[in-house]
């Protein structure tokens, strides 16, 4: 946990406008207390997804991505060690991909 809190505390974008959210089972009480431990800044929100079947990565997402205030949405897991320029990096790119992406619809 403290290499992920440290590796998200670095990313080079601004702290106010970051919404970190460490998503966890809430009965899952030895991670959620050592992400505790490491004290994340205001940028973080430990989001504890309350017990029910299934216990998916999905279904946690889903349960966090309801109170995220972001435009965009980033995801790591764990075991990721962003490079803290990456977020500056995707957002650059993101006027050439908005310009080259479709979206079909079936026609009725």
């Amino acid at each position: 946990m403290a290499q992920l809190v440290r590796s998200l505390s670095r990313l080079n974008w601004p702290p106010s406008i970051l919404d970190i959210k460490l998503v966890c089972e809430a009965d899952d009480h030895a991670t959620i207390d050592a992400l505790r431990a490491e004290r994340p800044g205001p940028q973080f929100e430990i989001v504890e997804v309350p017990p029910a079947h299934p216990r998916t990565k999905p279904k946690a997402l889903n349960y966090a991505l309801a109170g995220a205030r972001g435009e965009f949405v980033v995801i790591y897991d764990v075991e990721d060690h962003p490079h803290p320029d990456q977020l500056r990096a995707a957002y650059s790119q993101l006027p050439q991909a908005l310009t080259t992406s479709c979206v079909f619809r079936r026609r009725s």
